[in-house]
């Protein structure tokens, strides 16, 4: 197993309910992913950075998921997000 850690700088303009009535949007989508295990979604109470740990049966299911879809794999909106970064750290 491996775990991924991403974080994002959120827009001022979304605060934490937003970020929360999103997360549960788009959690469901997450279970269709080939080698996912879970997720934690992670917001920090301020409301500016947000993210989310994964859990992937390997590190090739986990860069799959992200080479296939980039940003979006996170969500379509997070694409266009300053401060938005992926970090590929696999050990």
């Amino acid at each position: 197993m491996i775990t991924a850690i991403v974080l994002y700088d959120l827009p001022k303009s979304i605060g934490l309910e937003e970020c929360r009535e999103h997360f549960t949007s788009i959690a469901p989508d997450f279970l269709k992913a080939p080698g996912f295990v879970r997720k934690q979604f992670i917001c920090r109470k301020e409301g500016d950075i947000a993210g989310g740990v994964y859990m992937w049966e390997s590190q090739t299911a986990a860069e799959a998921f992200t080479a296939a879809r980039g940003a979006t794999a996170f969500a379509p909106a997070m694409a266009t997000i300053p401060g938005f970064n992926i970090s590929k750290r696999w050990r």
